[in-house]
């Protein structure tokens, strides 16, 4: 993402044709979010918020337009993947999935923001 800001910074035209993405840590909180989503007309929550395990899916009418989640960065890339292949059928079937994902625990992850020993 970075490469082609710069380029268009630098005057060359170039699009940018990878899925959108970001991620961040906020405390012991990591968010994924993947695909975009200015104007969604639904959202769905699975998982449970309190426990800090849990997805969003956004929705442009019955497309699924981006996917957020908390602690699952394995459901995050395999739903990057169906994007990027433009495999709605597949992100339907992993959303459709994530409760049994759900009941698997979650890959911990390492907290790169603190500070070393």
């Amino acid at each position: 993402q970075g490469m082609n800001v710069a380029m268009n910074m630098l005057g060359d035209k170039v699009k940018f044709h990878d899925v959108p993405f970001f991620w961040t840590q906020h405390y012991d909180v990591p968010l994924c979010y993947v695909g975009h989503s200015d104007r969604f007309d639904r959202m769905d929550v699975f998982g449970d918020i309190e426990s800090k395990d849990f997805a969003v899916v956004y929705y442009e009418e019955d497309r699924i337009a981006a996917f957020l989640t908390v602690g699952r960065d394995k459901e995050s890339l395999m739903v990057e993947d169906a994007f990027a292949h433009f495999d709605n059928k597949r992100t339907q079937e992993i959303i459709s999935d994530f409760e049994r994902h759900l009941r698997a625990k979650p890959t911990p992850l390492p907290n790169y923001f603190e500070p070393s020993p």
